[in-house]
């Protein structure tokens, strides 16, 4: 008797275990991939950390021979350059132009160490360059963190600024603002340090 009903709750337990493994499969079946993790995918091994004197800020691939774009800030001034590729390799890296009013800087590294990642595309300048209510994302390495993903829209269009509601942080500046056909459309710099809440 007192086997019979072991025998009952253990296929009783079986059961359960089963039907949640079946609604767990089903949930996952569901799932969809975002474009914005598409995109992630797609160009995230193009963007880097870029190490200045005054310590550190993201950078993004644009040129297959090895020109890094990113903040003139995160540079500015630096006897000593570096840009982080991944994971275990860190490499020198020299300032080729910098423009200070336009907060704009590239930098240069052996083409050796960039060779078969992605080149990020720049959108060109047209009508219909970017849009308000527009899906974004940003890569970059906010804090002591590298190639973190964050997403949302364009807020609002000005002469000289696209200002978005992605979360950025110290670190983001110089990464790249990326819409959803995997085109740069500005560079990410972290602004209004003075208040609370996330940068613009």
């Amino acid at each position: 008797m007192v086997m019979t009903k072991l025998v009952q709750s253990l296929q009783g337990l079986i059961s359960l275990v089963v039907c949640l493994f079946a609604l767990t499969f089903s949930a996952s079946a569901d799932r969809k991939i975002t474009e914005e993790a598409r995109v992630f995918q797609a160009l995230r091994d193009g963007v880097f950390t870029v190490f200045g004197d005054k310590g550190h800020g993201s950078g993004f691939l644009i040129d297959e021979h090895g020109v890094v774009l990113t903040n003139q800030h995160v540079v500015a001034n630096s006897t000593k350059l570096a840009v982080q590729i991944n994971d275990s390799v860190k490499v020198p890296s020299q300032l080729l132009l910098e423009d200070e009013k336009r907060d704009i800087a590239a930098i240069f590294v052996h083409p050796s160490t960039v060779s078969g990642l992605p080149v990020l595309e720049i959108r060109r300048n047209t009508d219909d360059f970017a849009f308000e209510g527009e899906r974004v994302v940003a890569i970059g390495s906010p804090l002591k963190q590298s190639r973190i993903l964050t997403s949302g829209i364009i807020s609002k269009l000005e002469e000289k600024a696209i200002i978005s509601d992605v979360n950025i942080n110290p670190g983001n500046s110089g990464g790249p603002l990326i819409n959803m056909d995997k085109q740069v459309i500005a560079i990410n710099t972290f602004l209004d340090r003075t208040v609370s809440g996330p940068g613009i």
